[in-house]
């Protein structure tokens, strides 16, 4: 009797999960402010929930929240659009699909070679990078309505992780690069400081938004908030995230008029006049130690730089079909670090990842797909610095991490607006006709410079 409850529990419990995933992707389906929350939800509990528990066991494979929401956003992205690469054109469709294929092959072989969970397992990350980007590009993301709502939600963001730091700062102190608790085979498994890399990311983007919004004249209140969320950044201590902001100011203050540099210039100099006293005061002694001891700690990156030789050395050992193709998913990160400790975890580099599972020829077409998305954001974003700055910012920051596949929808959408932007120019230009394209394409210019 007990084992028939227990299994009309069970079946009780998984219907109403499954449920409330369909109300949800229906929701995210009809709104993208929903689906762009769960984005948020991912990123604030980013420090406090590492690690999400397993909700169910199915086939070998363990269920967590975020595959219930790379589930929702694939669901979702079928209802609106199931056509989505239609959308870009046709060269880049064929690169995109490209990689998709080379992911699916190394898929498939560590399923056929390492069984269905340990290769779904190691693949989670991909499955999900491509589940949020198809369903980002389901939107218009040129649209300006669409684009309100995503600035809306990445200034939101960059505010509830600056909040969740001040939590951990009261509870836990600053910390630094050099601070955390260790497991016993000497890893950190609590970081230091107050927030993770990827959450101070979203504080960057955030921070980038505000000083490219300030620059084109949108309310001076932009640079207090750039301020705001540059101490953020700063404080927080994750060097390659410094790196990968600094890169995106550089990209926005090549735009900036002389008048509002010599401003950001005076304003630079209050804040650092200011921090100078207080530090003679005493108050920011800590502060002080905690950024030196973070900015001189290479320990992190040189740790990086032994994992990246020593998987590469081994792919290229396996052959030409590894590094031509990649080994399949599955095949794992095992090597051993110079005192002996066996580090299992995956590299600390999405491009050299990204190698390591699809091969040369899928890194080609994976490099291929930021790069050509890259200039074309370039050439569109005209006085919309940010349109450039953020997604150079985060291909910096894939340098030293993985992009984790809930940054992705930013990087995507960013990328995306260019790249639809040019076939919706061409497919009109097509059905107008040449000379009309022509002009109208000229009109466009004309009123594009006196914006």
């Amino acid at each position: 009797m007990d084992q028939v409850f227990d299994g009309l529990t069970t079946v009780g419990v998984l219907g109403a999960g499954l449920t409330g995933m369909f109300v949800l992707v229906y929701v995210v389906s009809r709104r993208f402010a929903v689906g762009l929350a769960v984005v948020s939800f991912m990123a604030v509990s980013n420090w406090d929930i590492p690690i999400w528990p397993t909700l169910v066991y199915v086939g070998g494979l363990s269920v967590t929240v975020p595959d219930v929401f790379t589930a929702v956003f694939v669901l979702s992205a079928l209802v609106r659009s199931p056509n989505v690469l239609s959308r870009l054109f046709s060269a880049y469709s064929l690169l995109l699909a490209l990689l998709v294929l080379m992911l699916s092959y190394s898929l498939v072989v560590g399923i056929s070679q390492f069984g269905l969970g340990t290769a779904v397992n190691e693949a989670r990350a991909w499955i999900s990078i491509l589940g949020v980007s198809f369903w980002i590009l389901t939107y218009p993301c040129a649209q300006q309505d669409l684009r309100a709502q995503f600035e809306k939600f990445l200034t939101l963001t960059g505010f509830g992780v600056a909040i969740v730091a001040v939590v951990h700062i009261g509870m836990y102190g600053l910390g630094n690069a050099s601070s955390g608790v260790l497991n016993d085979n000497g890893i950190t498994a609590i970081g230091g400081r107050p927030i993770t890399a990827v959450q101070a990311m979203f504080i960057s983007v955030a921070a980038l938004l505000a000083l490219s919004k300030w620059s084109r004249g949108l309310g001076n209140w932009h640079l207090g908030l750039f301020c705001v969320f540059g101490v953020f950044v700063l404080i927080t201590q994750h060097r390659s995230v410094w790196v990968a902001t600094l890169a995106g100011v550089v990209v926005i203050i090549g735009s900036i008029p002389v008048v509002r540099l010599v401003v950001l210039a005076w304003w630079a100099c209050a804040i650092a006049l200011v921090s100078y006293v207080a530090a003679s005061l005493g108050g920011l002694v800590t502060i002080g130690s905690d950024l030196t001891a973070s900015a001189q700690n290479s320990n992190t990156y040189n740790g990086r730089l032994y994992d990246w030789s020593v998987l590469i050395d081994r792919s290229i050992i396996q052959g030409i079909d590894t590094i031509m193709l990649g080994a399949p998913f599955g095949s794992g990160w095992n090597r051993i670090r110079p005192d002996g400790i066996l580090l299992t975890y995956i590299p600390h580099n999405w491009y050299i990842s990204s190698y390591l599972r699809v091969g040369v020829v899928g890194l080609v077409a994976f490099v291929a797909v930021l790069l050509i998305a890259l200039v074309y954001t370039f050439i569109a974003a005209r006085s919309r610095q940010e349109e450039v700055a953020i997604p150079l910012a985060i291909l910096v920051y894939g340098w030293a991490y993985n992009v984790q596949w809930y940054l992705v929808p930013v990087l995507v959408f960013y990328l995306a607006s260019a790249v639809m932007g040019k076939t919706s120019r061409v497919d009109r230009d097509a059905v107008i006709g040449g000379e009309t394209g022509r002009l109208l394409r000229s009109s466009e210019h004309r009123y594009a410079s006196q914006r």
